[in-house]
């Protein structure tokens, strides 16, 4: 049995906030931010995308990047903590 990683690849929003957002109503700055907490700027989607079409996205990427047949994909692992639904847990048997 052949196992790897073929491919990885991301997806991210064109939406960005950076750190002067917060300046506007947080007691806080930009170099603040930068310095303690390391943070330069954040993607947001709009309200109507969620985590599995970006999930989509990136995996589309990685089957044009790796030329494999889609059909020969056993696994796609995603990781995230802003799921499409809270409180759900799933499992594999």
């Amino acid at each position: 049995m052949n196992v790897g990683i073929r491919a990885i690849d991301f997806a991210v929003r064109n939406r960005i906030i950076n750190n002067q957002f917060f300046e506007t109503y947080l007691d806080t700055t930009d170099e603040w931010i930068r310095n303690k907490i390391g943070v330069v700027e954040r993607r947001y989607v709009e309200e109507s995308q969620a985590f599995t079409d970006l999930a989509y996205e990136a995996s589309r990427k990685v089957v044009e990047k790796s030329n494999i047949d889609v059909l020969s994909i056993d696994l796609i692992i995603a990781s995230t903590i802003t799921p499409d639904h809270q409180n759900v847990a799933w499992y594999c048997k």
